[in-house]
């Protein structure tokens, strides 16, 4: 009962599976939440009796008062600055077709996410080789095309397709930087 099987690879760990539930097909449903450091919401509902959708967003805002907060402590932006703060944000729909007593379903999700910071040290003391700016930034976005049909009771059918756009960058200073784009298709 400890291991898993070979579709998951020749990992020695542990192993963690999710599934997507389907969208809700029991009218509309949603929630919106704003706490310190992000907001976020979501709305799923069904189209018809066979097809359904899910959207859902999240934007942080502590680029938006974290430098307004350094301001208020004495000393803390001779020390280090922002000009990106942490700033993120992510994404995701989906659109499913799944008849109410069929053994398939059908879906197309598109997902993404970024993250972005960039820092100053204003106090050349800090800063001995003289990169006074250090950040990075890592964004992805998905297409997924996916089909599930139970062969069986003890076979499952599953297939998945995507398409990406990938980015990363590092930089520190205006002499070291790395910029990546990748374009995965699975």
């Amino acid at each position: 009962q400890g291991n898993y099987g070979a579709e998951y690879g020749r990992g020695t760990a542990g192993l963690v599976s999710a599934t997507a539930r389907t969208p809700s097909k029991k009218g509309i449903h949603g929630y919106f939440d704003v706490n310190v450091a992000d907001a976020s919401g979501l709305i799923e509902a069904p189209l018809n009796e066979n097809w359904s959708f899910a959207v859902s967003a999240r934007r942080s805002y502590i680029d938006a008062f974290l430098p307004a907060v350094l301001s208020l402590i004495p000393g803390a932006t001779d020390t280090v600055g922002f000009t990106v703060a942490p700033r993120y944000w992510d994404y995701q729909a989906r659109l499913e077709w799944k008849p109410p007593k069929g053994k398939s379903r059908f879906f197309v999700s598109l997902f993404g996410s970024s993250d972005a910071l960039v820092a100053v040290l204003p106090n050349p003391a800090l800063d001995p080789e003289g990169r006074a700016t250090f950040g990075t930034s890592l964004a992805y976005n998905r297409l997924l095309f996916g089909f599930d049909t139970r062969l069986n009771e003890r076979v499952d059918f599953r297939t998945r397709t995507s398409l990406s756009f990938d980015t990363l960058s590092f930089s520190a200073g205006s002499d070291l930087f790395a910029n990546a784009r990748a374009f995965p298709v699975f």
